[in-house]
């Protein structure tokens, strides 16, 4: 039976539940759809009808390549649809029934584009409240897509869609706030479900067990109840799981970045001194000048001294003797004074020459990370005019950092001002950084927010790289990785390093972009050629997982890189070099050789190492 709405045929039903039906539909042009239409009678019963209208209005205002499109809305007055893109594929609740269990590498693949694209809708300020396999649909082309959001919440909206003694949501995936106080719900309550349909993927079975008990059963042994441990799974993501669904929210992930960071190997964010020496000012302020009455004693020659004749035809009446006498001392007069003049200017321009020669010396050794030596001759002409804004910066740093001298914030604060406001703006960035954290001066993220935009407008790749981090992490701003990716993007064009890696890492993990592990591995790259030791064990973890070289897991590789970070004492490479040679993967197994890569690890703080030798019983 064929059915007409607006140009839309609707020919068969795709699915059905209490209030709508979704139909399969075809345009005047062929062309396929999905609509939802709510059931006869429904529109009249006011709650109902208005849980539709927000689906529909919420939906329509999220894209995002991982939750399903919704394309129009249609209501007139007996009918209420949604029209929504057509996806080929099933659901992960049927594929868990024909399939079984996933494997831990592919859940974490799916697991980690659903957790981008529930964290984009609560960036919208939205919550799903219903996240289930069911709702996550697999399509053909192995693309993950998040779907029905029937019964979905703004946060703190006043709006109540359902009575007050009604639970809303799939009782195996309900949070424990979600049965016990459900008003009270915020973004964590998505947190929990997906916490236990990462559970479902990895065993393929329901949560709880509703054989014998009823829905009152399954809800008492939510709010109570643990999951267990799933055998076979890595530590790391039973303890990811355990942490997102424990019982009380604030023990949970505050985020969905912070819940797929957990569930991947540890990517710490490095944040090291600074190649990025870009001058902004006025190229004459490169030659120095000196004052103008000095120039001009420089520049004046000696008046020329006109031998004295005597005319011959005079008689010598001891005139000439005088006159010569008068002459020679005239002469040595002179002389005397052009010796001083030029004793004077030669010191004077030996004196410039050894000041100069420290400043650009201390420089030098500054940029080499050799900051004892540079203090020194930095510090020593502090106060002379020969001292560059490079220079002065330096100090800035050192005083800033603790390098080459003892940390001193209201020091580092003076001596960027004074290179600021002779335009380096590199210093601009690093004041930014100082309010960021609170280096000396009070938390002002807005500040630190200013002060990086000022210098990243002025080319500083740093300032765009702490713009990026802003955003990534949602300090001062809202969380958007959308945002963060084009400051990432600009400051690994203009060469900063951790914005490479950093860049690197949102294409692994699909932030604020599409996963591609061969985008990822080309940042990686960048970075690891500057010896960014994150980046170098990122592209060990890559071949590693088999995710690049097509040629699945390629340890050999793997280890190649891992050495490389571990020269820089990576806590992660040297862990991993650890695993590499307990277990075996592309080396010979060797337990001595693993216990020394672990202590390393352990004693730089890795709690995975130390658990390893912990078992062992083995000192660190």
């Amino acid at each position: 039976m064929q059915t007409q709405l607006l140009t839309y045929t609707l020919s068969r039903k795709l699915g059905e539940g209490g209030m709508a039906t979704v139909w399969y539909a075809e345009n005047a042009l062929g062309k396929r759809f999905a609509i939802k239409v709510l059931k006869p009678g429904m529109e009249l019963k006011e709650k109902l009808a208005e849980r539709f209208r927000l689906e529909a209005k919420m939906m329509v205002s999220l894209e995002h390549p991982h939750i399903r499109q919704v394309i129009d809305y249609h209501e007139d007055a007996s009918t209420m649809a949604i029209i929504m893109e057509y996806l080929e594929g099933e659901d992960l609740g049927r594929y868990l029934i024909e399939h079984g269990p996933v494997s831990e590498k592919q859940a974490l693949n799916w697991f980690n584009d659903i957790l981008d694209a529930v964290g984009y809708v609560h960036q919208k300020n939205y919550v799903h409240r219903d996240i289930k396999p069911t709702n996550l649909f697999l399509t053909r082309n192995g693309s993950i897509k998040v779907m029905d959001f029937g019964i979905a919440k703004i946060v703190n909206a006043n709006l109540e869609l359902t009575e007050t003694h009604t639970n809303i949501g799939s009782p195996q995936y309900m949070s424990p706030e979600q049965i016990t106080t459900p008003k009270s719900i915020d973004y964590r309550t998505d947190i929990y479900s997906l916490g236990v349909t990462l559970f479902a993927l990895l065993t393929g079975k329901k949560p709880y067990d509703d054989s014998y008990g009823s829905a009152y059963t399954v809800q008492a042994e939510i709010v109570k109840k643990p999951l267990p441990f799933i055998p076979g799974v890595s530590q790391r993501v039973n303890a990811a799981i355990q942490k997102a669904t424990s019982k009380n929210p604030a023990d949970r992930f505050q985020s969905c970045a912070a819940f797929r960071e957990a569930l991947a190997e540890p990517q710490p964010v490095f944040v090291g001194n600074d190649d990025d020496k870009t001058l902004i000012r006025n190229p004459n302020q490169h030659l120095f000048n000196l004052p103008e009455d000095v120039r001009k004693k420089e520049m004046a020659k000696p008046e020329e001294v006109k031998e004295v004749i005597l005319d011959p035809k005079k008689p010598d009446d001891g005139s000439k003797k005088q006159a010569e006498k008068k002459s020679h001392t005239l002469r040595n007069v002179i002389i005397g004074f052009v010796v001083l003049l030029v004793l004077g200017g030669g010191l004077f321009a030996f004196w410039t020459y050894v000041v100069k020669g420290d400043i650009t010396k201390g420089v030098e050794l500054a940029n080499k990370g050799q900051y004892t030596e540079a203090f020194f001759l930095l510090y020593k002409h502090r106060d002379s005019p020969f001292m560059t804004p490079e220079a002065i910066h330096h100090l800035g740093y050192m005083y800033n950092t603790g390098t080459g001298t003892q940390r001193d914030y209201s020091e580092a604060l003076r001596w960027y001002w004074k290179a600021a406001d002779q335009g380096y703006l590199l210093s601009l960035s690093n004041i930014g950084a100082m309010y960021q954290f609170g280096m000396g001066v009070a938390v002002d993220l807005p500040k630190a927010r200013d002060y990086y935009e000022k210098a990243a407008m002025g080319g500083i790749a740093k300032a765009k790289y702490n713009l990026g981090e802003l955003y990534y992490n949602g300090n001062g701003v809202n969380r958007n990785y959308y945002e963060a990716v084009r400051y990432y993007r600009e400051g690994a064009e203009g060469g900063d390093a951790g914005a490479q890696y950093k860049l690197g890492l949102c294409y692994q993990y699909g932030n604020g972009v599409s996963s591609d592990y061969s985008q990822a591995e080309y940042w990686y790259r960048k970075a690891a050629s500057q010896n960014y030791a994150e980046a170098q064990n990122s592209i060990g973890a890559l071949y590693y997982k088999g995710y690049i070289g097509g040629n699945g897991a390629d340890y050999a590789t793997a280890r190649f890189w891992y050495l490389k970070a571990a020269e820089q004492n990576n806590i992660y490479s040297l862990y991993n070099l650890g695993y590499l040679h307990d277990y075996g993967q592309g080396v010979t197994q060797n337990w001595t050789i693993a216990v020394d890569y672990y202590k390393r690890a352990a004693r730089l703080g890795s709690a995975d190492a130390q658990k390893r030798l912990n078992q062992y019983s083995i000192r660190w």
